[in-house]
């Protein structure tokens, strides 16, 4: 009867466990479709304002395919706020994003982005202070993530840049020179952030949105 049992549990545990990888491999295919599909071309005479919309719904639907296979994938999460956003369904997009955080927040996952997009959109909407808090809890999450990095990781330079832009967004030049002080090295690519800290204008960056 103990034998019996053992099978079962086996059988019923590798039952489940191919039921995920299958799922994570469905979401993976469809979030994969999605980004192929938000990079497609106009061809055969077709405006591009036209295909952009066409390909934006098609993107969208695609990336609900797969967080419906996966809840918490945040990739498809952040993608998703972007084909609503440039499909200017604002209120769908922050719905998007919003559930993202609270999935991804819930099991551990990395939504820095999340906030960071979440943040230039609650601005867009005129919705300062939601906007600063979103800004300012992505910040919470990048100084965290920097502080887990070596010196040497190729990831800073991105961390950095990102903080830079969310400093620059709460109007905070100095914050965002501090940053730079304390991470700048040899590469180039420093310098030129240290010389758009006072140039980055948030409303050029909402307008493109």
């Amino acid at each position: 009867m103990r034998l019996i049992f053992i099978v079962l549990a086996t059988i019923i545990c590798l039952a489940s466990c191919d039921s995920k990888v299958s799922h994570e491999e469905e979401a993976q295919e469809n979030f994969s479709l999605a980004m192929d599909t938000m990079s497609f071309s106009a061809e055969d005479g077709q405006s591009f304002d036209s295909i952009n919309v066409l390909r934006m719904t098609a993107a969208d639907s695609l990336f609900g395919v797969a967080l419906n296979y996966d809840s918490v994938f945040i990739d498809a999460y952040y993608w998703r706020g972007v084909t609503r956003t440039k499909l200017n369904d604002y209120d769908g997009a922050l719905s998007v994003l919003t559930t993202g955080i609270g999935y991804g927040e819930l099991f551990g996952k990395d939504v820095k982005m999340l906030y960071m997009s979440r943040g230039v959109l609650q601005k867009k909407l005129g919705n300062d202070l939601e906007s600063a808090s979103d800004f300012r809890k992505a910040l919470e999450l990048y100084d965290s993530y920097l502080v887990s990095l070596d010196s040497t990781d190729g990831r800073v330079v991105g961390a950095v840049s990102n903080m830079v832009l969310l400093y620059s967004y709460l109007e905070e030049p100095g914050n965002a020179n501090k940053l730079l002080e304390n991470y700048q090295n040899d590469d180039p690519f420093y310098e030129d952030l240290k010389s758009q800290v006072d140039s980055i204008d948030l409303d050029i960056v909402v307008d493109r949105l």
